[in-house]
């Protein structure tokens, strides 16, 4: 998604509109990323602490 996002914004070619969907896209693809980090830590810590009883 972080190169369709930004092969959109570099091809947009000044088109506000592609601008604005590049940039929405490599927004969410971050977002998402994040949220995927924060799942593999929390689900880490989970059975980690499962391991231990």
């Amino acid at each position: 998604m972080v190169i369709y996002g930004g092969f959109m914004w570099l091809t947009a070619a000044g088109n506000d509109d592609n601008v604005a969907k590049g940039r929405h896209t490599l927004l969410w693809a971050a977002l998402g990323a994040i949220l995927i980090g924060i799942a593999w830590t929390v689900s880490s810590y989970i059975l980690s602490v499962a391991e231990k009883v």
